[in-house]
């Protein structure tokens, strides 16, 4: 009695998967019922958007400047006056190509020895191109508009008077920047002024002038990817 009951035993345990295996459902095509239905691809979902590759443009460094400048002035149609001062401007720029806002202000004593001065300041904002980027030596040309005061003495036939122009005012010119560290660089150019200023006549006219600036730049913040 007891060998039956132990055979029946090793029975059972010996056949019992063929049992459940036999019982199990099956699917329509023969798949296993834990497989899981893969969609065609006509029938998938597209990626959501926060998914997707997205291009991220290069960002500009951002700098600031500070320095001097000096101006050869076109006092009167037939004499000239020098002046100098400073010049300070922000600039955000990629490798090539970049903006940049500045002002600037000089003054020179004693015009004509009228004891009166003659001042220029002027704010300015426009494009500046870098043809150019070699390891630290970057070649530069810009252009420049806004305005200008000038203020000095009018020699005329009334006699020695003083006054002011505030006009539009704009500048091309160019140079060069040397980087000499990660966060500073120095920078050097010349440009062609132009202001507004009263003739012997008391007529607003153009002046033709020459500036040269050279200036400090701090770099503010670095584009990760600068490239040179």
């Amino acid at each position: 009695m007891r060998f039956s009951l132990i055979a029946g035993g090793i029975a059972y345990v010996l056949l019992s998967p063929l049992l459940m295996q036999a019982q199990a459902p099956s699917s329509e095509d023969g798949a296993h019922p834990k497989a899981i239905n893969v969609l065609p691809k006509s029938e998938r979902q597209p990626l959501p958007a926060a998914h997707r590759p997205v291009f991220v443009p290069k960002g500009m460094d951002l700098k600031a400047s500070v320095g001097y400048t000096y101006t050869n002035l076109s006092a009167s149609p037939t004499t000239r006056s020098n002046l100098s001062g400073v010049n300070a401007a922000l600039i955000a720029e990629n490798l090539y190509f970049g903006y940049t806002v500045e002002s600037s202000y000089v003054r020179a004593r004693n015009v004509f020895s009228t004891s009166n001065d003659a001042t220029v300041l002027s704010y300015l904002g426009g494009a500046i191109f870098y043809p150019v980027a070699h390891n630290k030596l970057r070649p530069y040309v810009r252009g420049l508009a806004g305005g200008a005061r000038v203020t000095g003495p009018i020699i005329s036939s009334s006699g020695d008077l003083n006054g002011f122009v505030n006009k539009f005012s704009w500048v091309i010119g160019g140079g060069v920047e040397y980087r000499i560290s990660h966060s500073f660089a120095f920078r050097s150019g010349a440009d062609y002024l132009h202001t507004y200023f009263y003739d012997s006549a008391l007529t607003i006219r153009g002046q033709n002038n020459f500036r040269a600036v050279f200036t400090l730049v701090y770099v503010l913040r670095w584009y990760a990817n600068r490239g040179y």
